[in-house]
């Protein structure tokens, strides 16, 4: 597998990648993983899953890191792979860094798999029209998508749109998974005061925070639920800035029942959906969320925004779902999710179930040897 973002560094594509290769390591499947070391952890794993980090230097200038990233880890996941020669590669993203194992991956024979993970982000829309000072790089850009044998599409939508780039052969649909066996199905919260309202994600603008917070006050006024943020506000990931973090302390300034808990390890989530009674999504862009459905597992009532990812695992039935950028019909939904709850559709979640996704992916996809 080669993902820029592996646990411990907070982010839904490497979570994702860590819970697939550790279904896949049971299954008998060994599993090498090439990433950035972005916390400073090294190298590490054990049995069935080993991971390769890739060190940014931190007396580089900030604008070089990411440069920096791609080009040491695109060389290095090359080289493992010409080493190594996997009965299959398993990219998680279309970006610069994805050529050259994808290229590796063809010249040793393996099957590539390239997985889009966010719309808007690394699909092929956006990445076959990407210019760079003004010229067109699209071609190259999204070579990866020409030499992958099968490519992974998280929404319907999303599969449906990349028919047009001559992609359509390739194509497969499958969500992402997450561990039910620690989820507490249609777990009661009536009983648990104050309410929490929980939002989970990087604490940036195309997630919907900013109007998050703009219609947190509506809510608050009419209920002594809290608000609580679940991700981090500053670090490397690009899409962060200072902007949020201040809207926050602003918010907890004026008494509303905001509390900000960073980067919770994974372990320590179930306990944190476990108290929500709503969970809260109000995304402009998506892939196909994790938290989501996390949130789903353990029975929370779920306020989003209608778009592909998102109405891929839920609908009107079983969720509160607003348009992106509407403040008022996401106060509005928020207010109505406190006071009516609604259950998560049981067959949807038990869909979800990540050792399931794993069957598909060793059987279906990778079809590897044993």
């Amino acid at each position: 597998m080669v993902v820029s973002q592996y646990p411990p560094v907070y982010g839904g594509a490497g979570k994702q990648a860590a819970l697939l290769g550790e279904m896949l390591g049971a299954r008998g499947v060994k599993v090498s993983v090439s990433t950035l070391d972005q916390n400073r952890v090294g190298n590490g794993g054990s049995g069935p899953i080993i991971v390769h980090r890739t060190r940014v230097p931190g007396w580089l200038p900030e604008r070089l890191q990411q440069a920096y990233a791609t080009v040491a880890l695109s060389l290095r996941a090359f080289l493992k792979i010409m080493r190594s020669r996997p009965g299959a590669v398993h990219i998680h993203g279309a970006y610069w860094w994805s050529l050259a194992p994808a290229v590796a991956g063809r010249i040793v024979r393996s099957t590539v798999v390239l997985k889009v993970t966010r719309d808007g982000e690394d699909d092929p829309a956006t990445v076959f029209t990407r210019t760079v000072f003004g010229f067109r790089v699209g071609a190259l850009y999204g070579a990866s998508f020409r030499l992958a044998h099968k490519i992974i599409f998280l929404s319907d939508h999303a599969a449906a749109a990349a028919e047009g780039y001559g992609l359509q052969p390739k194509i497969r649909r499958l969500n992402n998974g997450v561990r039910l066996a620690q989820a507490e199905l249609g777990v009661d919260k009536k009983d648990k005061q104050p309410p929490v309202v929980l939002f989970v994600g990087y604490l940036v603008e195309h997630k919907g925070v900013k109007d998050l917070l703009r219609a947190w006050p509506s809510v608050r006024s009419t209920t002594e639920a809290e608000l609580w943020l679940v991700g981090p506000g500053t670090g490397f990931y690009r899409e962060l800035t200072d902007e949020i973090p201040k809207l926050i302390s602003s918010a907890k300034a004026a008494g509303l029942g905001i509390r900000t808990l960073g980067h919770v390890p994974g372990h320590e989530m179930a306990s944190i959906y476990a108290r929500a009674s709503v969970f809260t999504l109000p995304s402009y862009r998506e892939g196909m969320p994790n938290s989501l459905a996390e949130a789903l597992a353990f029975g929370c009532t779920v306020v989003a925004t209608a778009i592909p990812g998102i109405v891929d695992i839920v609908s009107e039935r079983d969720a509160y779902l607003i348009r992106p950028g509407s403040v008022a019909e996401l106060s509005e939904a928020l207010i109505k999710a406190l006071e009516t709850p609604l259950a998560p559709d049981r067959d949807v979640v038990r869909r979800l179930d990540i050792a399931t996704l794993a069957e598909t992916y060793d059987t279906e996809i990778y079809g590897l040897p044993r």
